[in-house]
């Protein structure tokens, strides 16, 4: 077994994907963008993970790589392994734990399941690379931290993702942050008499299961029902619903490209 690095074209990347092997994984075309993504931005770089060939040529790994190179028309260097020769290779490869972005940011899964929500909104869902939403996790990561310090209590719908990010983007946005913060504890620790009136109604909602969206977009309606909860001029309404949720998602897509651009 050898392992050379090489400048793999476009062109050379179709050649090799021709010696595929036949029953490799399925092909993951969300993966695939996600990597053509990365290559045309600049961002990819050269480590000992490449592609690999058996000993009678066929490719083992690497078959999503060399799709993204195709996909972004863009050469890139990386190693490439010849005659692996154990029948159990294939088999063998990519069984490691892939990083997570909180093992490379290193802060905590739950801060990062709001900035990765962040990023689905502004790039699209499973579209933003690790280093897109390394962008945004400095602009979103102190008001995170706010929240959490505020309650760190789990609660069902209540404290998801898009509830959190709902809150975080109020605060981005210039919404008083004790305001944000307070009405996000007493909401978790269903403080139901501390709760202004639109917050109750949020509560109803999730018990209700009425916040798990429509053709198939549960994290935009739970976001887009939250996101009026954490509004002191809102505080006196008395429903949380919202039947336009993309707006509020473009609203926040909007808001942090703006933020991101100063």
């Amino acid at each position: 077994m050898k392992t050379s690095y090489m400048l793999i074209t476009p062109a050379l990347a179709k050649e090799f994907l021709l010696r595929n092997k036949s029953d490799n994984r399925v092909v993951r075309k969300a993966w695939v963008k996600n990597l053509a993504t990365a290559i045309s931005r600049g961002e990819w770089v050269t480590t000992h993970q490449g592609i690999a060939f058996s000993t009678d040529g066929t490719l083992i790994d690497g078959q999503h790589r060399l799709l993204a190179i195709v996909e972004a028309n863009t050469p890139v260097t990386m190693a490439v392994t010849y005659d692996v020769a154990s029948p159990n290779a294939f088999m063998a490869i990519d069984q490691g734990l892939r990083k997570t972005s909180a093992d490379v940011f290193h802060v905590p899964q739950k801060y990062m399941e709001v900035v990765r929500l962040a990023a689905s909104f502004v790039y699209g869902a499973g579209q933003a690379t690790k280093a897109q939403e390394g962008e945004i996790l400095p602009l979103l990561l102190p008001f995170v931290e706010s929240l959490h310090a505020a309650n760190n209590t789990a609660c069902r719908v209540l404290s998801s993702a898009p509830v959190r990010l709902a809150a975080v983007m109020n605060m981005l946005g210039g919404e008083e942050i004790d305001y944000v913060t307070t009405v996000y504890s007493n909401l978790v620790s269903l403080r139901l008499d501390a709760l202004p009136p639109i917050a109750r109604s949020l509560v109803i909602l999730a018990t209700q299961g009425r916040t798990r969206g429509i053709k198939g977009t549960p994290q935009y309606m739970n976001y887009a029902a939250a996101y009026k909860v954490f509004q002191r001029k809102n505080s006196d309404l008395t429903r949380a619903f919202s039947r336009s949720p993309m707006q509020h998602v473009e609203a926040a897509r909007n808001l942090i490209l703006r933020k991101l651009e100063k």
